[in-house]
């Protein structure tokens, strides 16, 4: 008699297709299991996976022996990895935070532990209880916390790929320059963001002022912060998190909660940064203040009210060619969108002060930039001169179209999540205003625009003390600079 057994409970519910021959192989070794074996003793058995409460509907549960388990658990993680499905599995069973990947699996071929988001679909158990097999203790969420905070995951610059833009770039103009070049554009953002962002509506390329297909073959795609040369791994010794079961949201003693009201810089904040529909709150929005996420460390679910920027982009958009500004960034949906809704990250490289100088200096040469300063005058009792920046050039996603507008409608917010360090926050960027159906998403580069502002560029202007890379700006804002880095 085997000592020990699990109980593996599965939905009839609908399946995308990836799971479909998985099914056919638990319903093999369900009939298998009958035929050869008799009733197992169930010492310790699993909250069955269901749907939500409204989608709830007749499971059929298989009885696994510890060994059969384990083989149909690596069969089963690898399908999901390789077809992308965990975020699926995810969010259509809720109960799914008792789940968790075994040490000894992450050891087998079958599972690439080095998968970054990995740790997102262990099965975080309730406080100081761990999960037996055989009689044996296998794991708890507090050694998974303890791994993570020593081996923290992060990108290294000098990693970037670029095999792809090499051999686009070495292509003849002719072949550049073919239509089907966007659909190879679009899929290779689709390939680079299906991990982080899964369920982000597609981004679509335009172009209707020229025949140039698509942007510049000249970067990597990318949603993440790449470090660079002398930037320091992130900090996850020092990270704070919580203990909440479920979600956080009515945990007023919730120690991510707790962080962000310490933080919330006068603003008046009494609870969530974020309101129940995700989006952050007026008085923070305009007073910027930093926000604060629950993280990988934290116990919480991955649909908690406090984890907004890390589930990605959620509105539609599009990356259009328009007459004066270049490409730009358009609200692709049909309905007019608010304001303190998620945009998306400044993606790129973060390297040092003394390296964007550097690269700045070869920028003003091109003629343009992609550098953007990490300043902390957010945070009370950090020292405002910054020590890193973003470098969007090498790498970055859609925000680094985002052009300049006097009269913007979206706006950056600093939002700390797996690092300590308060002097490397994600770049985030909201609405600020509400967003009309087609409307072309802008932010300021140089800061708030008033009368004075533009009375006092003018003046430079007419002087003649301006910087040698300063252009005209097309914003066609009522209140207008008039001029962009004329300072």
């Amino acid at each position: 008699m085997i000592p020990h057994s699990l109980c593996l409970s599965l939905t009839h519910k609908v399946y995308p297709s990836c799971l479909l021959e998985l099914r056919k192989q638990v319903r093999q070794l369900h009939r298998s299991l009958n035929r050869n074996t008799s009733i197992f003793p169930i010492r310790h058995r699993m909250s069955r996976m269901s749907m939500s409460p409204s989608r709830r509907g007749p499971a059929t549960r298989w009885m696994l022996t510890s060994i059969q388990s384990m083989m149909l658990m690596c069969q089963w993680l690898s399908l999901l990895l390789k077809t992308r499905a965990l975020k699926w599995v995810h969010n259509h069973f809720r109960s799914l935070w008792q789940m968790i990947f075994f040490p000894s699996l992450l050891a087998l071929p079958c599972v690439d532990h080095r998968e970054e988001h990995l740790h997102k679909y262990l099965w975080r158990l309730p406080q100081g209880r761990h999960l037996f097999l055989g009689g044996h203790r296998v794991c708890s969420w507090e050694d998974v916390r303890d791994e993570m905070r020593a081996n923290p995951v992060y990108h290294l610059a000098e990693n970037l790929p670029h095999a792809l833009q090499d051999h686009i770039n070495a292509m003849p103009l002719y072949t550049r320059m073919q239509a089907p070049m966007r659909l190879v554009f679009e899929s290779m953002i689709r390939e680079n963001t299906a991990d982080d962002e899964p369920f982000a509506p597609p981004i679509v390329i335009e172009n209707f002022v020229d025949d140039q297909p698509t942007p510049d073959w000249e970067f990597h795609y990318t949603n993440k912060v790449w470090h660079g040369e002398g930037v320091p791994p992130p900090d996850t010794k020092g990270l704070e998190c919580c203990d909440c079961s479920g979600s956080c949201a009515k945990n007023k003693n919730c120690a991510c909660r707790q962080r962000q009201l310490r933080n919330a810089n006068g603003t008046g904040l009494k609870d969530w940064i974020y309101d129940p529909q995700g989006r952050v709150r007026d008085e923070c929005l305009l007073d910027g203040a930093p926000i604060f996420e629950c993280n990988d460390l934290c116990r919480c679910d991955d649909d908690c009210r406090n984890r907004v920027v890390q589930n990605g982009r959620k509105i539609p958009i599009k990356i259009a060619k328009t007459e004066k500004k270049g490409w730009g960034v358009f609200y692709s949906g049909t309905r007019r969108i608010p304001k303190g809704t998620f945009v998306g990250i400044y993606a790129g490289e973060i390297i040092t002060w003394e390296e964007a100088e550097m690269r700045g200096m070869t920028y003003d040469k091109w003629g343009r930039t992609y550098l953007f300063d990490m300043d902390f005058n957010h945070i009370e009792g950090i020292d405002d001169a910054h020590k890193y920046s973003v470098d969007a050039y090498h790498a970055g996603n859609f925000t680094r179209y985002l052009n300049h507008s006097c009269s913007p409608n979206c706006t950056l917010a600093a939002c700390y999540i797996n690092d300590a360090n308060l002097h490397k926050p994600l770049l985030s960027i909201f609405t600020c205003t509400d967003v009309s159906a087609g409307e072309e998403l802008t932010f300021s580069y140089c800061g708030a625009v008033t009368e004075e502002t533009v009375a006092e560029t003018a003046k430079k202007v007419k002087a003649g003390k301006v910087s040698d890379v300063h252009t005209a700006c097309h914003c066609g804002a009522a209140l207008c600079n008039g001029w962009l880095f004329a300072a």
